[in-house]
């Protein structure tokens, strides 16, 4: 009997690890939007705010659309919408969209080197900054700064291989095991 009770025992915490393991992108995501809340100030320039959640959805979006579920994505950037003081809703179109149009080209994103995914990651970049200030301008009447745009996308674009690097290894150390359907 107490063999039995030690096997369920185990059992249940394998249960709890595989569940666990299957939240790491999104536990990932929240983790990472809230990045931005520690600005850098450029002087000059003024704030830089790199869009750490969004590099996050798009590697997730390649290597594991399955574990992002779109519920999860609309509910982490409503709170990232609050917590951040920003235009609420925001946040999670881009979210959706991205996780939405990579989801789909996942298989040909996953054939392609990691250069050419880095360049694909500039575009997204300046095109959810787009939306970002065009939505942002038409609500408040106010202007961004190009300069401020250009800063904030250089420093996104660099800043995805480290991103890129550290979901590869969680990727692999934590879900390589449960990958089986891909």
């Amino acid at each position: 009997m107490n063999r039995t009770r030690s096997l369920r025992h185990g059992h249940g915490l394998h249960r709890w690890l595989a569940l666990a393991m299957k939240v790491l992108p999104l536990a990932s995501v929240l983790f990472l939007s809230f990045l931005p809340a520690i600005t850098v100030a450029v002087p000059t320039i003024g704030l830089v705010r790199p869009y750490y959640g969004l590099a996050v959805v798009f590697y997730w979006s390649i290597y594991r659309t399955d574990l992002l579920p779109l519920v999860g994505l609309f509910v982490l950037g409503i709170v990232y919408d609050f917590g951040s003081g920003g235009l609420v809703g925001l946040t999670p179109l881009l979210y959706l969209l991205l996780r939405g149009v990579i989801g789909e080209l996942a298989a040909q994103f996953r054939l392609q080197g990691f250069l050419v995914n880095w360049g694909f990651w500039l575009l997204v970049v300046v095109l959810a900054m787009t939306i970002d200030s065009v939505v942002n301008s038409l609500v408040s009447g106010r202007q961004v700064s190009i300069m401020i745009l250009a800063v904030d996308a250089i420093v996104s674009w660099l800043l995805f291989p480290p991103i890129f690097m550290v979901m590869e290894w969680l990727r692999q150390k934590y879900l390589g095991d449960i990958e089986a359907g891909l």
